[in-house]
């Protein structure tokens, strides 16, 4: 298995590769708005988990980030293998680093704090949710803090965020057999990531 050891380093390395792909890849006015974005939760963003339990995926330091650059990757291969030359560079990146940005919670409050009670710790759940902050669905959450970012998106980046979650989550009934080609393709890539996640890594 592969053993992932989230050390200072590990998340440096993860949160500079974000920054550096934004840079190179996103050519479109948008990509300021996107680095002020980044800029502004910095570390919060760097350290931020991809959920707060292990039975989930990539509950630890960096988690976040490790997990948007594995969506990425995935999302690409798929991308090019399923709608070949139908989807920019761009708009795979957009919505592999943004669909779970409010993850981030909002501007003045953390949605994730570090757990405290060893009990839960040994239950595998590694972070708690912040109680200051109101409940939002991560991807209604992730699309409010991109309009307060004035990040504009496409219909189809738009609704690939919405939809994210797919048929897992019930209020996506109505869009069931109606969401865009890349929706379900990045549907699939975000549970294949998640499943491999699940299976490959121990923390």
């Amino acid at each position: 298995m592969k053993k992932i050891d989230p050390t200072p380093e590990f998340i440096k390395k993860n949160y500079d590769k974000t920054i550096a792909i934004i840079n190179e890849m996103i050519k479109s006015d948008r990509k300021q708005k996107i680095l002020d974005l980044f800029n502004f939760f910095d570390e919060r963003y760097a350290t931020c988990p991809a959920s707060n339990q292990k039975i989930y995926y990539s509950a630890f330091p960096g988690g976040l980030a490790y997990h948007n650059l594995s969506v990425l990757q995935c999302l690409g291969r798929l991308a090019s293998m399923m709608a070949k030359d139908e989807f920019n560079n761009e708009s795979l990146i957009v919505i592999s680093f943004l669909h779970n940005i409010g993850l981030l919670g909002n501007k003045d409050k953390e949605y994730f704090l570090v757990q405290t009670s060893d009990w839960h710790k040994q239950q595998g759940i590694m972070y708690s949710i912040n109680p200051k902050i109101d409940f939002v669905k991560v991807p209604h959450r992730s699309l409010f803090l991109l309009q307060e970012f004035d990040i504009l998106l496409s219909k189809d980046e738009y609704m690939t965020i919405l939809l994210q979650d797919g048929r897992e989550d019930d209020s996506n009934k109505n869009y069931c057999y109606k969401d865009s080609k890349l929706a379900q393709i990045f549907q699939f890539a975000k549970s294949w990531t998640i499943k491999m996640e699940r299976a490959e890594l121990e923390y």
